[in-house]
């Protein structure tokens, strides 16, 4: 009945594997030294199949069983089919950009693979595949592809109203919390920026975004305390049982000591998203 309901793109037992993805094990074969599993090959054939007729296809499996092999060999057996060259971008951990770059290079021939850390590297990178003949890919880690300025949190202390307020439309800012199972809402308390999230991104009366880009040289009503976020200058003293490190503790002694001190953020550089960047530089065009 399953099978009735559920027909499989590709069904190794009755279909042979296409050329393509053949001549491709073939290529790793000789790059690498071994052939790909059966399993392996089958998964690569029908997610082939599944780009002919999608814009995308998702290739499930545990760690270690050459998702990353099998994904390129069915990207390329499809891209072989068209004749032509491609630009592709790969989005993996930090840690394993490196085995995505070697794992490419075994087994994709004509292909060049590198890591892009910055928008200069990337424009380097496309420069060369415009200029030349060979599918490339653009390994990116998660990390540099999403970072960009720190950001810091636009609310604004009122003394007069006794709460933080929106610095768009003047509101004051309020959460959620729960009182006996019950929702109740209640004016922010500093500790409701400490870091951004879902339910502090945005004012819920005008739909301001109640952060903001910060660089080192910025000074704020917030600072931002080592492994503890941010710390309103006029609560500081609030944070005291929520450090638990030594850095945390020497920031916040400091702050204490003199609140209008001027206070560093360390890591805010000047920097644009990479994933931001190559969506409007290159939109169209890879």
């Amino acid at each position: 009945r399953i099978r009735g309901q559920f027909q499989p793109l590709y069904d190794p037992a009755q279909e042979p594997l296409s050329e393509g993805v053949l001549g491709l094990d073939q290529f790793v074969a000789q790059t690498a030294g071994y052939h790909l599993y059966g399993a392996q090959l089958a998964a690569a054939e029908a997610l082939r199949r599944r780009l002919q007729t999608a814009r995308f296809g998702l290739l499930i499996a545990e760690c270690g069983s050459g998702k990353s092999k099998v994904g390129s060999l069915a990207l390329q057996a499809y891209f072989l089919q068209k004749h032509r060259k491609c630009l592709h971008i790969v989005l993996c951990p930090s840690h394993m950009t490196g085995k995505w770059v070697r794992e490419l290079e075994e087994a994709i021939p004509n292909a060049r693979a590198a890591i892009v850390r910055t928008p200069a590297d990337m424009d380097a990178l496309y420069a060369g595949y415009a200029r030349g003949g060979r599918t490339v890919f653009a390994v990116l880690s998660r990390e540099s592809a999403r970072d960009g300025y720190m950001r810091r949190p636009a609310a604004r202390w009122d003394a007069r109203r006794q709460g933080f307020t929106c610095p768009d439309c003047g509101s004051v800012i309020q959460m959620e919390f729960m009182d006996c199972g019950k929702r109740t809402l209640t004016d922010a308390t500093p500790e409701y920026f400490r870091t951004e999230t879902r339910a502090n991104r945005k004012c819920e009366g005008c739909g301001a975004v109640l952060w903001t880009a910060t660089t080192a040289e910025e000074q704020s009503e917030w600072v931002r305390i080592s492994h503890l976020g941010y710390v309103h200058r006029r609560f500081a003293y609030l944070a005291r049982d929520a450090c638990k490190t030594a850095a945390a503790k020497k920031q916040l002694a400091a702050l204490l000591r003199e609140p209008d001190r001027f206070m560093a953020a360390r890591g805010a550089c000047r920097r644009f998203p990479l994933s931001t960047y190559i969506k409007n530089r290159y939109r169209g065009k890879i």
